[in-house]
């Protein structure tokens, strides 16, 4: 079996700019039902500095999402919900490259619904994780590379040869 191509080093191409933001075909997304969208558009925004990449008003009943970014790859659309809200099983982790600026803008803000700030949890491979919860109880986590050397499984390649070999020996 021959090796999966590396990603191009070019970031791909920009279709130009709307309302302030880079157009450009997003590589993935998270989608998350919400039970009042204009609360959770104003929490997104002044509690984790997630902008609304379209002018709608998210008070409006017409308006039945509104798509959110952080940063470039850092895309969340909000969907207004028919009826209760059931938080997404999982959380989408989006890297960043210290968790000090998400910690600061996040703890500036009044928990609303169910919204919290969750501990910081140092990975085997290298990482600190720190998970956000939105007010309908969706989880955001946010990764930031550990900057000590004695990170337990050293490299990802180190990480995933130790694994490897486990399995392939039991």
């Amino acid at each position: 079996m021959s090796p999966r191509p590396m990603m191009a080093a070019a970031d791909g191409p920009t279709f130009g700019t709307y309302s302030g933001f880079d157009v450009y075909p997003m590589r993935m997304f998270v989608t998350l039902r919400v039970s009042d969208l204009a609360r959770s558009v104003e929490w997104y925004r002044r509690a984790l500095g997630f902008l609304p990449t379209i002018e709608a008003d998210p008070a409006d009943p017409a308006t039945p999402m509104m798509h959110l970014r952080r940063d470039r790859h850092q895309d969340i659309v909000l969907l207004r919900a028919d009826g209760p809200v059931t938080p997404a099983a999982t959380a989408v982790t989006f890297a960043v490259p210290s968790l000090d600026d998400v910690v600061a803008q996040a703890e500036r803000v009044e928990p609303v619904g169910a919204s919290s700030l969750g501990e910081f949890v140092e990975t085997p491979w290298g990482t600190v994780d720190m998970t956000v919860t939105d007010p309908d109880g969706n989880g955001l986590s946010f990764s930031a590379r550990r900057l000590d050397t004695d990170a337990p499984g050293g490299t990802w390649v180190e990480l995933f040869r130790h694994y490897t070999s486990r399995r392939a020996a039991g």
